[in-house]
């Protein structure tokens, strides 16, 4: 499972159209929600001349068609609000850029973003934030989507069931370390994410193993004894299957089977143990044997060499001092979304 620190499905050759009389949501049907999305940009778009012009028309029905068929597939009431001027005015945003990019990844970023945004019926934070991520996104580059991808997996993303050390450095190797080649070298990278909204450069840092040691406290332990674990089961049973043997180990040592020290409260909560004391207990025990930060590299390292240059680059530029806002949260899940890497989990986990 991945929790924050809280399909796409398009017809092709041979598919069936959704037919307008299939949908109809508070009376705004796919066709008709097409037809307004259409005059829209018709509407509202600057006239261009000659080929530039037929490109531009031909890019926007393109982008669309797509969105739409979209929403009807997946979410069909969202359709009505094709009918609303603020999502009138986001479509017409991501018309545009698109027209006049015509960039693949930018529309795949687009019409996800989109996608939630018609479902935000209510002025919330998260409409409001999805409204900004729709008109920034045709200001960044595709290398620029993939590095606010790594900073958002590797930041604000935590994945429980994890282990063991071996297990995280495969983590990193299929979900970080794809998008590393489009990280900045120097400041300038970062500095204009900041300038756009997607980030803030902060002067406090953050290595690459302190984030790792943070949110994965029980992988960054050389093991807890046999002794301490036999004492919280005496003193409450329930937590009996909580602990495994680390494999390999030649010191007889014990690792929790959850490594963060917030879902291993809430694990001890949903069985029932509610003493504040015990469970303080329980996560000092993850970080009661702590590996030094050279140890945690190794081992990451010995997996995947790969990961070293990684962490250089991290260590050795403002990645290290970037935050991203909101905005560029929902960027960044967006395009984590579309590689595979969320198993469908909402925005809503992390803007709400």
């Amino acid at each position: 499972m991945i929790s924050a620190s809280k399909q796409e499905q398009i017809s092709g050759d041979n598919s069936n159209n959704i037919q307008a009389t299939t949908v109809n949501i508070n009376g705004v049907t796919y066709e008709q929600a097409r037809q307004i999305a259409l005059d829209v940009y018709k509407s509202n778009a600057l006239e261009l001349a000659g080929i530039a012009k037929d490109i531009a028309t031909s890019r926007v029905e393109q982008f669309t068609e797509r969105l739409l068929k979209n929403l009807a597939e997946k979410a069909p009431h969202a359709l009505k609000s094709a009918s609303d001027p603020d999502f009138q005015h986001s479509i017409f945003e991501a018309q545009k850029a698109f027209a006049r990019s015509g960039d693949k990844n930018l529309e795949d970023i687009l019409v996800s973003l989109l996608e939630d945004r018609a479902c935000e019926y209510e002025r919330n934070l998260k409409q409001v934030v999805l409204n900004e991520a729709i008109t920034v996104s045709s200001k960044l580059t595709n290398s620029q989507i993939n590095t606010i991808t790594l900073l958002f997996s590797l930041r604000h993303t935590v994945h429980n069931g994890l282990q063991t050390i071996q297990q995280l450095a495969q983590l990193i190797t299929n979900e970080i370390l794809p998008f590393y080649n489009d990280m900045p070298d120097g400041d300038m990278g970062y500095r204009y994410l900041s300038y756009t909204g997607i980030a803030t450069v902060d002067i406090t840092k953050a290595s690459f193993i302190t984030i790792i040691r943070k949110v994965y406290q029980g992988l960054c332990n050389k093991g807890i004894d046999e002794a301490s674990i036999r004492e919280l089961i005496a003193e409450e049973p329930r937590v009996t299957n909580l602990f495994i043997r680390q494999p390999n180990s030649e010191t007889n040592s014990f690792n929790s089977i959850i490594s963060t020290g917030t879902q291993l409260q809430i694990h001890l909560k949903e069985i029932g143990i509610t003493s504040d004391v015990f469970i303080l207990k329980v996560i000092n025990l993850l970080s009661a044997n702590p590996m030094t930060d050279e140890e945690i590299k190794t081992q990451l390292v010995t997996v995947n060499p790969q990961i070293k240059s990684l962490i250089d680059k991290w260590d050795n530029s403002s990645a290290k001092n970037t935050i991203l806002t909101p905005v560029g949260i929902a960027i960044g899940h967006a395009n984590a979304k579309k590689h595979g890497l969320l198993h469908n989990y909402p925005l809503g986990i992390w803007i709400y």
